[in-house]
């Protein structure tokens, strides 16, 4: 079974191994590496910032995806595209070469997160720099691309979101400590 938790120092050596894996493979494929990977390290090494939650996939006993999530309001560079509401914000995620697809199931669970937050319900929303990725997450994994922006020479950004929905996932995916789901009172979605 798949399981969800927060990264916590223990597990820095999974989450490094699984960054050291991704980018050995983007370096293979001859595509540039930034520096999320060692700001993800950064935010489970330091001091943990309780806006900012690292949060993994295992697989068994394999760290087979990482993304922070972070809530924000409306205003976050997302007041002219997609629907009002605040957001849960993905950043900085990785996810094994050989588990790209794993994707799929983590939407549904960010759905149902952003239902369930004990903080309230939220717009999972992130950003992406490929059009590629933006296309595939859309098609795909059940995000909607509600816009692009740019500033001066960058390359553009493009903003996805998705809906929030309380789904019965418990049978694929399995949250843990402070990620587990948060029971929303009948007729309360």
């Amino acid at each position: 079974m798949l399981v969800m938790r927060p990264i916590t120092p223990k597990y820095l050596p999974d989450l490094n191994q699984l960054i050291q894996v991704r980018q050995e493979n983007q370096l293979k494929r001859r595509q540039a590496i930034g520096s999320e990977g060692s700001a993800l390290i950064d935010l489970v090494r330091l001091e943990p910032d309780p806006e900012l939650r690292p949060v993994g996939m295992w697989d068994d006993n394999n760290l087979v995806a990482a993304f922070v999530l972070q809530r924000a309001e409306q205003g976050t560079g997302w007041s002219e595209w997609g629907r009002g509401g605040p957001s849960l914000l993905v950043s900085h995620a990785y996810t094994h070469p050989g588990e790209r697809a794993r994707f799929k199931i983590i939407t549904p669970w960010l759905r149902d997160y952003a239902a369930r937050a004990a903080d309230g319900r939220a717009w999972p929303r992130c950003t992406v720099r490929d059009l590629k990725l933006a296309e595939y997450l859309e098609q795909q994994c059940g995000w909607r691309c509600v816009g692009s922006v740019a500033r001066g020479w960058e390359r553009p950004r493009y903003l996805l979101e998705a809906v929030p929905e309380c789904i019965e996932i418990g049978a694929l995916i399995r949250s843990e400590g402070e990620l587990a789901a948060v029971t929303v009172p009948e007729g309360a979605q």
